[in-house]
């Protein structure tokens, strides 16, 4: 999560695990914005990302989709997490598809009104 801590996308491709295999592969983003608009990510990163405790912290969880998950695991699935300031649990929609590939494109809007330095500090720290 550390890019979003600078302003910058977060794209990522997540393993989905069973216990002994890979079963497919999940397809995220984090967007940064500013007035509802992707922020580019050469409009002015902070040197530090510290820099941003006091403002208001506004991105997109982009839930694009999973790739290359086994035909028998493709009915009714759904993405969910729950953000780690506002402990709100989203979730796409339901989606069964035979082809392995199920397209969400799902964007969720979060929005931390004070930013503090634990927020940057988990920011920094932890995974997606």
């Amino acid at each position: 999560m550390e890019p979003l801590a600078f302003l910058l996308n977060n794209e990522s491709i997540s393993t989905i695990v069973s216990t002994d295999r890979v079963l497919g592969y999940l397809l995220i983003d984090m967007i940064p914005i500013k007035d509802e608009n992707p922020l580019k990510d050469n409009e002015n990163p902070p040197d530090d990302p510290y820099e941003l405790i006091g403002t208001t912290l506004e991105y997109l969880v982009y839930i694009k989709e999973i790739k290359d998950l086994p035909i028998n695991f493709c009915k009714d699935i759904q993405v969910e997490y729950e953000c780690f300031h506002d402990k709100d649990l989203k979730k796409t929609k339901i989606i069964s598809d035979k082809s392995g590939n199920l397209v969400f494109e799902t964007y969720f809007k979060h929005k931390i009104n004070y930013v503090q330095k634990e927020d940057i500090d988990y920011l920094l720290k932890e995974n997606v």
